[in-house]
């Protein structure tokens, strides 16, 4: 039995991510598996429906099989080896033997609370949040909640809620990113550029910035980034922007 499945999807553009977010993880930890699950999102309540689904919908069966534990990702995070490895921290520190994340500010979306949308989980959490699970895919599916079900970590906190697992603490999100997301950046778009240095610099950790550095070199990923200048200017320009940034994290910037 291998140990870890990474995995998410992705609609639209965003399958446009997929050969860097393979390539990085291939290079980070060879030893685990990935896999992205592609959904269609034609419908206006379904905007965040690709978010959302990773929670409720599970890999195929005979996937989901091979494997003894899961990480559940964006699909614009490129993962980034680490020391302690994601999978030693997470797996030291599940939720009723069961879970590893962390809650966010609940107030920033005026709800009951939020999981990040990094999560790290046994294959029990399969088993335990089931009727959970199918509970929210139905409420996706009509878009019974209106605007307000479609903030996906909401949604995790409510499957965890139902189940009747223990709620993680608040900390701090951005460390269980394991790697850079490439998404922070429209977090930023409307900051001078003296601001957006700050910001960026501030989330791309030296050990990081090393390993981006490293992987930069290797074919696997030159060949996704070519992909993305031809299919994708928004996810390229985002790619550049990070090698910049890492560039001069490496310099002591």
């Amino acid at each position: 039995m291998k140990n870890v499945l990474i995995y998410t999807f992705a609609s639209d553009r965003y399958r446009n991510y997929i050969p860097l977010w393979e390539a990085f993880i291939d290079a980070a930890y060879p030893e685990v598996g990935r896999w992205v699950g592609s959904v269609d999102c034609n419908n206006t309540h379904k905007k965040y429906y690709p978010a959302c689904i990773r929670y409720t919908l599970s890999p195929p069966e005979e996937l989901v099989d091979k494997y003894k534990y899961f990480y559940i990702t964006d699909i614009d995070v490129m993962i980034l080896r680490e020391s302690p490895d994601f999978i030693s921290i997470h797996k030291n520190n599940l939720l009723g033997g069961v879970y590893s994340n962390i809650s966010r500010d609940a107030t920033a979306v005026n709800e009951c609370g939020r999981l990040t949308g990094l999560h790290f989980f046994s294959r029990e959490w399969f088993k335990v949040t089931e009727g959970a699970r199918n509970f929210y895919q139905r409420e996706l599916d009509i878009g019974a909640n209106g605007n307000k079900l479609w903030d996906d970590e909401v949604i995790l906190y409510k499957i965890a809620a139902m189940s009747d697992l223990p709620i993680a603490p608040i900390d701090d999100p951005f460390k269980f990113h394991h790697g850079i997301h490439l998404g922070n950046q429209r977090n930023i778009s409307e900051y001078n550029e003296q601001a957006k240095s700050k910001y960026m610099l501030s989330h791309i950790s030296l050990e990081w910035a090393k390993e981006w550095d490293r992987v930069s070199k290797l074919p696997s990923y030159k060949k996704a980034k070519e992909f993305v200048r031809v299919k994708d200017r928004i996810a390229y320009e985002e790619v550049t922007t990070v090698e910049k940034y890492v560039a001069m994290k490496l310099l002591g910037r």
